[in-house]
């Protein structure tokens, strides 16, 4: 049975979490949201993920978030271009499944490249979405460096799409020797990390929270 420990103080995030981008539901600019979400909140990588721009629209998006995370030592991987993660050097790619698959198939020497990308612990390398147990072996045979496994909980990203649950996102931790990272329905500093330990996840992923993300100015 999961068992939630909740915080009685002012919550401190206790797994490492990684920021996935959506300009679309931003505050603000992008560069401008990381930069204010940065002078709070220190996640583990930012994953850039606007599908609807062409590569060199993408690849501006890319560079200005890069420039502010540098800053703090935050990886910045690219998503779903990994030609243009092997151009700009960047520390890693993440991709749907099938997408990877067959761009691996494809590149297979361009492919062993990006996931020998993670060096000095750093986080990067490829990881691959995954919503099932067995996408999760699949994705764990094809390389990925970690998976993340969606959507654990009810989220508006994917309203029609059944939640994993903690038991089925346990079961996927369980299942492969990857770094597992939940993501779907969960917020800065979510009082459920505790859950998320006990299922086996390396840490979490936040969309809409990061991207709705504000600092409130204090009351006098």
């Amino acid at each position: 049975m999961f068992k939630l420990t909740v915080c009685q103080d002012d919550c401190r995030t206790t797994l490492p979490w990684i920021v996935i981008t959506d300009r679309h539901c931003a505050e603000q600019p992008l560069a401008l949201q990381i930069a204010e979400l940065c002078k709070v909140y220190t996640p583990q990588a930012i994953i850039v993920r606007e599908k609807d721009v062409t590569g060199q629209v993408y690849e501006k998006i890319w560079q200005s978030i890069s420039s502010v995370a540098n800053k703090k030592k935050i990886s910045v991987l690219m998503h779903n271009h990994p030609d243009l993660a092997i151009k700009n050097d960047a520390v890693g790619v993440h991709m749907p499944l099938m997408s990877w698959l067959r761009w691996r198939k494809n590149a297979p020497s361009e492919a062993q490249r990006l996931c020998s990308r993670p060096k000095n612990h750093k986080f990067g390398g490829v990881g691959v979405s995954v919503h099932s147990v067995e996408e999760a072996l699949i994705a764990e045979d094809s390389g990925a460096n970690y998976i993340i496994a969606s959507p654990v909980f009810p989220t508006s990203c994917k309203p029609d799409a059944q939640p994993l649950g903690l038991r089925g996102l346990a079961a996927i931790c369980h299942k492969v020797s990857c770094p597992v990272y939940a993501l779907g329905g969960l917020q800065l500093n979510d009082i459920r990390q505790e859950m998320l330990v006990q299922a086996g996840v390396a840490g979490y992923c936040v969309r809409s929270a990061a991207m709705n993300f504000s600092v409130k100015p204090q009351l006098k």
